[in-house]
């Protein structure tokens, strides 16, 4: 399309791929584990961290994740009720996810 002379066609770049998908927590509300779901597109080193709803640092785990569908157990038997944030980071890449501990 062109408008007093200037062209304003389709977008020319490389669209940078998402590195983590799918992120789920079950069950939700949790009691005594919780299971931490999601999928990578590549190995990477990922950061999970838990914080309560004051925005404090629970507990934080830093491992490296083969490509693939990823399973993480976490104990939450220590953890009173509340409500919770867990977030995923792999890169500059991170993703969200709310928890409900309910004993």
């Amino acid at each position: 399309m062109y408008l007093d002379d200037i062209n304003i066609g389709p977008q020319v770049g490389i669209e940078e791929a998402e590195l983590i998908s799918g992120l789920s927590i079950f069950p939700n509300p949790g009691n005594e584990q919780i299971n931490i779901n999601f999928g990578i597109n590549q190995q990477k080193k990922l950061t999970i961290k838990i914080y309560n709803v004051l925005g404090e640092l629970i507990e934080s785990k830093t491992d490296s994740y083969q490509a693939g569908d990823q399973t993480i157990n976490i104990s939450t038997k220590n953890y009173p009720n509340g409500y919770y944030t867990i977030t995923v980071n792999c890169d500059e890449q991170y993703t969200t996810q709310p928890l409900i501990i309910n004993h």
